[in-house]
C-alpha cells in the first residue's frame, strides 16, 4: 500500500468531468473477513486497514487533503472485495501493493472510480470555504494541486476533454482550457471538497472557473460578473428593491447569457431564456430549496405540459417561488417548472421577466437591464 496516496491524488483532476456518487461512510468492522465477488472470503481485513493507514499517514504532507485514512482504507478493501475474486486479489497484492496501485490508476479498471469515491466520502471538512466573489480568497486552505501534480492534472484534463462531445463540436482548445482551469483552481485556493461543485453547471464555482475557461479556449472574451449584495429596503407587491432600474451583469458563453440568482441561501447561475414561458429548476435544486425552507407544500401548483427546445413535450410539476434575488431586486410570486432531467440547466424565463415593466439586454456591456 506504499504508493496508495500518490495514486489517489493523481485521480482527483477527473472530478471536473465526472459526477461522483456518494459512498457510505466507513464503520469499524465487526469481523476480520474480506468478502470477494466470487463468494469466497478470507481473513485479513483489519490487517489491510492497519497497514494501509500506516502507509498513508507516513506519506502525508501538509499539501495533501485532510482525510480520514481509516475510512479511506476500509472503503478501499470493501470495494476490492466487491470487484475482484480472491485469486485476483492475491495476484494484485503479491508485490506489496504496486500492482494494486497500477490497477487503481488505470481508467479501465473497476477500482478507478471506486478509489475516487472512497477519498471523497472520507475527506475531512476544510476550515474555511473559498469565497465565491470575484476576488480570490487568500485565506482559503492550500490547494491540493501543487506543482508536483500539475502535469498529471493537465494530461488528465486534456484526455477527458478530448472525449467530450460538447468540446469537440464547439472546437474547444483543450490545452488552453486545461491550463486556464489549473490556474483558476490555484488562484481561488480550492480544497478537495470544493471540486465537487465543478461538476454542477449551475454552481457559482463552475461559472467562475469552468465557464470562462471554455470561453477563453474558444477565443471569446468572457464577460465578468459582480457579486452585488441585495439589500431589501422597501416592500412592493412582487418586486422589492430600492432602485427604479437595475443593471445586472451577465456571463456570455457558448451563445447564451447566464446570471447569478439567489433564492433563500442557495446561489446558482441560471441561463437567461426569454423563450421559456416559466422559470425552470431541477429536482436537485428543488430539494435544496425544500431543505432551506424556501418551498413549502402550499406552494405547489398543478402540473403543466411544456414543449422543449428540441420539440419534445414533457409534463412538469410546478411551484411558486418567492424571494428570487437578482441584482438589487427580490422578486416574489414566480411560477417555476421542475424538470427531472439530471444536471439540467436552470432557466430564468418569462414568468420572471414579465414581472417588470420593461427589460432589455445591453450586448455591448453584457448586462440585463430591469425596470420596475
Amino acid at each position: 500500500m506504499k504508493f496508495l496516496m500518490p495514486a489517489l491524488l493523481a485521480l482527483l483532476p477527473t472530478l471536473i468531468f465526472a459526477q461522483i456518487t456518494e459512498t457510505p461512510a466507513y464503520e469499524e468492522p465487526e469481523s476480520d473477513i474480506i468478502y470477494f465477488k466470487d463468494g469466497k472470503n478470507a481473513p485479513g481485513r483489519k490487517d489491510f486497514i492497519t497497514d494501509c493507514v500506516a502507509e498513508m499517514d507516513k506519506d502525508h504532507s501538509p499539501d495533501d487533503p485532510k482525510l480520514d485514512t481509516k475510512g479511506v482504507c476500509g472503503c478501499m478493501i470493501d470495494a476490492i472485495g466487491r470487484n475482484y475474486t480472491y485469486a485476483e486479489y492475491k495476484k494484485l497484492d503479491a508485490d506489496g501493493g504496486k500492482k494494486m496501485t497500477r490497477e487503481i490508476s488505470d481508467k479501465k479498471s473497476p477500482m478507478y472510480k471506486e478509489a475516487i469515491k472512497c477519498v471523497l466520502a472520507h475527506m475531512e471538512p476544510t476550515e474555511t470555504k473559498p469565497e465565491t466573489g470575484d476576488e480570490p480568497n487568500a485565506s482559503a486552505s492550500p490547494s491540493i494541486f501543487t506543482d508536483e501534480v500539475k502535469d498529471v492534472f493537465i494530461k488528465s484534463c486534456a484526455d477527458a476533454a478530448k472525449k467530450t462531445h460538447e468540446f469537440k463540436s464547439a472546437h474547444v482548445n483543450v490545452n488552453v482550457y486545461c491550463n486556464c482551469t489549473w490556474d483558476k483552481i490555484k488562484e481561488y485556493g480550492l480544497s478537495l471538497a470544493d471540486l465537487k461543485d465543478l461538476s454542477d453547471p449551475n454552481s457559482v464555482l463552475f461559472n467562475k472557473i469552468v465557464t470562462p475557461c471554455v470561453s477563453r479556449a474558444m477565443g471569446e472574451e468572457p464577460a465578468t460578473t459582480s457579486d452585488t449584495k441585495t439589500e431589501v429596503v422597501e416592500k412592493g407587491k412582487d418586486i422589492i428593491g430600492d432602485n427604479e432600474t437595475e443593471h445586472v451583469d451577465l456571463l456570455h458563453t457558448m451563445g447564451v447569457y447566464k446570471l447569478k440568482v439567489k433564492i433563500g441561501g442557495v446561489e446558482k447561475y441560471f441561463v437567461l431564456d426569454s423563450g421559456a414561458g416559466d422559470v425552470f429548476i431541477s429536482t436537485d435544486y428543488e430539494r435544496e430549496l425544500l431543505l432551506e425552507g424556501v418551498i413549502k407544500k402550499a406552494d405547489y401548483k398543478s402540473s403543466k405540459l411544456y414543449v422543449l427546445a428540441d420539440g419534445k413535450q414533457v409534463e412538469c410539476r410546478r411551484v411558486v417561488l418567492n424571494g428570487i434575488q437578482v441584482g438589487g431586486y427580490t422578486v416574489n410570486n414566480i411560477t417555476a417548472a421542475i424538470t427531472d432531467q439530471k444536471n439540467a440547466l436552470l432557466l430564468l424565463g418569462k414568468s420572471f421577466l414579465d414581472k417588470f415593466s420593461n427589460w432589455s439586454i445591453d450586448n455591448s456591456k453584457a448586462q440585463l437591464i430591469l425596470v420596475k
